[in-house]
């Protein structure tokens, strides 16, 4: 599985092995996501270990929420795909 990015204004997709089957790394990345202010949802899908994220972009830019993702190891650029 590699990791992916789709995004666009006010929503983001990103797909992690970490995320897949692993209820407890979901469960964290929606806790770390929510702390962000201007984020208006969080989902994580376990089947495809998809994070999608909504969120104002006035207030929240993709580049915070990936690097948030890296720094806590629920994503690596150096493998990711990218829309």
């Amino acid at each position: 599985m590699n990791y992916y990015i789709h995004d666009i204004p006010g929503r983001i997709r990103v797909t992690s092995p970490q995320i897949k089957d692993n209820q407890r790394a979901a469960d964290e990345v929606k806790r770390l996501v929510t702390l962000f202010h201007g984020v208006n949802s969080v989902e994580c899908n376990l089947i495809t270990g998809s994070i999608l994220v909504n969120y104002h972009p006035d207030k929240l830019n993709k580049k915070d929420i990936v690097d948030l993702l890296s720094e806590k190891g629920f994503f690596d650029r150096s493998k990711a795909v990218t829309n």
